[in-house]
C-alpha cells in the first residue's frame, strides 16, 4: 500500500500586496524629479528630463516605475500613456533639442514595451509630429550650412 504524500504548507512571503519594496521606493525617488521637470518652464530642464527618460527606460524596474508614476502624477487614466502623453507634448515644444530628445525617449520606450505602445502612439498621430521634427531639423541644418559657407 502506497504511503500518503505530505504536502508542505507554503508560507506567503508577501502578506500585503500593496506594500512597496525598497527597490521600488528607490526607483520612485529617482523617477519623480524627472517627471516633474518634464513639465518645467525652463527649456534646459525639459531637455534634460526628455533625454534622461530614454536612459531610465533601459532599466526594467525604473521603466515600470516611470510608467506607473508618470500615470499618477500626470493624472491620466490608462497605465502607459501617462508618460507617453507628456513626451508627445514635448514633441510640440518650441525648442528643437527638446523635441529630438523626447522623440528618442519615445523610441526607447517603444523598443522596450513593444507593439501595444507602438499602436497607441500611432493612434495619437505621432507620425505627423515626426514629420514636423524632420522638417525642422532639415531647415536648421540648411541654416547652419549657409551660415558656415558665408563665413568662409
Amino acid at each position: 500500500m502506497p504511503k500518503a504524500k505530505k504536502y508542505k504548507i507554503r508560507e506567503k512571503t508577501n502578506t500585503n500586496p500593496l506594500s512597496r519594496s525598497e527597490e521600488h521606493v528607490k526607483a520612485r525617488e529617482k523617477v519623480l524629479p524627472v517627471i516633474e521637470s518634464l513639465r518645467s518652464a525652463n527649456d534646459k530642464d525639459r531637455k534634460w528630463s526628455s533625454a534622461i527618460i530614454g536612459a531610465l527606460v533601459q532599466d526594467d524596474t525604473l521603466r515600470l516605475t516611470l510608467l506607473r508614476e508618470g500615470n499618477s502624477s500626470l493624472c491620466n487614466i490608462r497605465l502607459t500613456p501617462g508618460i507617453v502623453n507628456a513626451l508627445l507634448d514635448r514633441l510640440t515644444d518650441d525648442f528643437l533639442e527638446v523635441q529630438v530628445d523626447a522623440l528618442g525617449s519615445i523610441d526607447a520606450l517603444i523598443l522596450k514595451e513593444g507593439e501595444s505602445l507602438c499602436k497607441e502612439t500611432c493612434r495619437k498621430n505621432i507620425l505627423t509630429l515626426i514629420k514636423k521634427i524632420i522638417f525642422s531639423v532639415k531647415n536648421s541644418r540648411k541654416t547652419l550650412t549657409n551660415t558656415r559657407s558665408e563665413k568662409l
